[in-house]
């Protein structure tokens, strides 16, 4: 959940929810599905994290582009002018729609 935006359950559930984590989605993983988040980190060669974000949004493919411009932005607001000048990511991050 975004800082400062309040989780409201539904009056009459659709479906399942959990009532301790409305936010919460059921998400894919490579052993199955599990309920929980999806969660996006860049860092440094000397594992700094620079950017992060978490989302309900399952699989990685889409957070990669939305990724690199979150740490140029973090890199900016941080007064630092050297911007990366390559990614590693894992093949899950790669997309056909590319």
């Amino acid at each position: 959940m975004r800082p400062g935006v309040k989780s409201e359950p539904p009056a009459t559930p659709t479906d399942k929810i959990n009532a301790t984590d409305p936010d919460s989605r059921n998400v894919k993983t490579p052993g199955g599905w599990v309920e929980g988040y999806n969660a996006q980190a860049v860092c440094s060669e000397n594992e700094i994290v620079i950017a992060a974000d978490v989302t309900v949004d399952s699989p990685d493919f889409g957070h990669l582009e939305l990724m690199v411009a979150a740490t140029e932005r973090e890199l900016a607001a941080a007064g630092i002018d050297e911007r990366p000048h390559g990614v590693v990511a894992d093949a899950g991050y790669w997309s056909p729609a590319r």
